[in-house]
């Protein structure tokens, strides 16, 4: 598995996750073009993204959502975003009539691909916040983002 931190802070965060043939980013606060951008450099394209898993509903986490998912949609491959019901509720779509959201309850574990994530409760001031512990068959990676209050 390699993981790639693409923003971390207050104007933006979003982290790239590869293991096989799945490839997952986790949040994304960042424009569509600062996101292509990122990705390139590191030899990947927003194209080729399985998922999007959601830690929490703050904007420099979700800003660049409804973008991601608008294009993929439109690519005619969308883009699902696993997240939790509270987070789910909090998004604004910005006009998306059916986003493929897929909603866990926190504490769940589930499979994308070749990778398997299991969703944790964490501290922070907002609705159901999660971290993530992903893992594939040689490795395993946790990230937990803005705890606290």
């Amino acid at each position: 598995m390699r993981f790639a931190s693409l923003a971390s802070g207050s104007s933006g965060n979003a982290t790239f996750v590869h293991s096989g043939d799945t490839r997952i980013l986790i949040d994304n606060g960042l424009t569509l073009t600062t996101l292509t951008r990122r990705l390139e450099a590191i030899g990947e394209r927003t194209e080729n993204l399985d998922a999007v898993v959601v830690t929490h509903a703050h904007g420099d986490h979700t800003n660049g959502l409804n973008v991601l998912v608008k294009n993929s949609i439109r690519r005619g491959r969308p883009l699902p975003v696993w997240l939790s019901e509270g987070t789910a509720e909090r998004i604004d779509w910005q006009g998306i009539e059916r986003p493929p959201l897929i909603c866990f309850d926190a504490g769940k574990s589930f499979v994308i691909g070749d990778i398997e994530v299991s969703s944790l409760t964490v501290m922070h001031d907002c609705v159901s916040p999660v971290g993530y512990c992903l893992a594939d068959n040689r490795s395993r990676f946790g990230i937990a983002t803005d705890l606290g209050f």
